[in-house]
């Protein structure tokens, strides 16, 4: 009898804990989602920024995990963002921008650098 219900015992928490294991079939918390949304938020605009530098490769992201991400009217979210790079003459110079994000689900859309 013991062993049988040692069996049923391994036979309901396998499932469970491989899903905990991978990270699904759980609800994350809003605070989880906003995080993970914010990561997102500014992944995308260093993306958009990227695309507009005139050497790409020379850009580094200056606490970037540290930009705000903050909410605005008709529910798109600031980014605001400083970065350094090389310009058109090679001088490296250090920038500010804003990054507007479009939030669709957990997805994060740059929509203009301001």
């Amino acid at each position: 009898m013991m062993k049988v219900l040692a069996v049923l015992g391994w036979v309901i928490a396998v499932p469970f804990l491989a899903l905990a294991w991978l990270g699904g079939g759980f609800e994350q918390s809003g605070a989880d989602n906003q995080s993970r949304f914010e990561s997102r938020a500014r992944a995308a605009c260093i993306t958009s920024v990227r695309r507009q530098l005139h050497n790409p490769r020379s850009a580094s992201w200056l606490n970037s995990t540290q930009w705000p991400v903050t909410l605005q009217d008709g529910g798109l979210y600031e980014v605001s963002m400083r970065y350094r790079a090389d310009n058109a003459f090679g001088a490296t110079v250090t920038e500010s921008a804003r990054c507007i994000v479009r939030r669709d689900e957990a997805q994060a859309f740059a929509v203009r650098i301001n």
